[in-house]
């Protein structure tokens, strides 16, 4: 027995938008994962640009304290009251 011809076009808009609105939803996802994720690697804490401390954070005898951009060895010069 077939079905009249409006209930099969019916079924098939039935069909289409259910795909459409799971295709929608995967795409809301996604975006939404991506999104996440940018944000997420944006707040990645950046390595130092400068390498370590070469005097073990003791810095008013280091040799290299001019030169050093670390915070400690700012605030030393700062306090020391050198601008090398």
């Amino acid at each position: 027995m077939t079905r009249p011809v409006e209930q099969v076009d019916v079924d098939v808009a039935r069909s289409n938008r259910r795909a459409f609105l799971l295709d929608a939803g995967r795409g809301v996802a996604a975006l939404g994962l991506s999104a996440a994720a940018f944000v997420l690697a944006a707040r990645r804490p950046k390595r130092p640009t400068e390498a370590p401390c070469v005097n073990q954070g003791v810095c008013r005898r280091c040799p290299v304290l001019g030169a050093c951009g670390l915070p400690a060895a700012l605030s030393t010069r700062t306090a020391l009251g050198r601008s090398e």
